[in-house]
């Protein structure tokens, strides 16, 4: 897949009902492509957006960005979240190795670990379902996904214990993150896992380096 669909705040990709993912071109939009599923294109003020709509009616998803899906509603053994699950992996895998984040996600979280990227799912009634990144891959992604995802992004557990133990303190109702060593607190968080996430983005950034 061309690694430029990862980068794109819209117009990324659809996924067919079966769960085949079919990046878009770059300069094409979702109305571009549904005569591809049957559909006439839609032209008009008052009718943007129409073509994609009835897509995605039909249970064809559309992928706007890494960070955000629509369809019709989630499904028990979802294919089209399954594509998705590995969209979303192969994405932020490709931002761990070039540590490189799209510039419409640089300023907003550039302080987060990739898995802790939230997914929007939109569905058809309106409604927005939303996961980390980390949630969509281990509850949908396939097994291969997953175990490449653990290996660039996830510690061994009883390593991750010994890290809670050294670094996270609880104060009062927040946890606190300090260095191994001590010193200054780099952060202040309103639940352990906040504090978790922040221990694995520093993990993670001294792997870089």
């Amino acid at each position: 897949m061309d690694k430029e669909v990862y980068y794109r705040s819209h117009s990324a990709a659809w996924i067919t009902p079966e769960g085949r993912f079919i990046p878009l071109g770059e300069d094409s939009i979702h109305d571009d492509y549904t005569s591809n599923f049957g559909i006439q294109r839609f032209i008009g003020l008052y009718d943007s957006g129409k073509a994609s709509r009835i897509a995605i009616n039909m249970g064809y998803a559309k992928v706007s960005s890494l960070l955000s899906i629509s369809i019709d509603k989630i499904r028990g053994n979802d294919p089209r979240l399954t594509a998705m699950a590995q969209f979303v992996a192969e994405g932020i895998v490709e931002f761990h190795d070039s540590k490189l984040l799209p510039f419409w996600m640089q300023e907003k979280y550039k302080r987060m670990s990739p898995l802790s990227l939230p997914v929007s799912i939109i569905l058809g009634n309106g409604d927005i379902d939303q996961m980390t990144a980390e949630e969509l891959i281990f509850s949908y992604g396939p097994q291969e996904t997953q175990d490449r995802v653990k290996a660039v992004f996830m510690m061994n557990e009883n390593l991750i214990r010994q890290l809670i133990q050294e670094t996270i303190k609880r104060m009062g109702d927040e946890w606190a993150v300090y260095p191994k060593k001590g010193g200054k607190r780099l952060g202040t968080h309103k639940s352990k896992a906040s504090a978790l996430r922040q221990l694995r983005a520093i993990e993670i950034s001294k792997s870089k380096h």
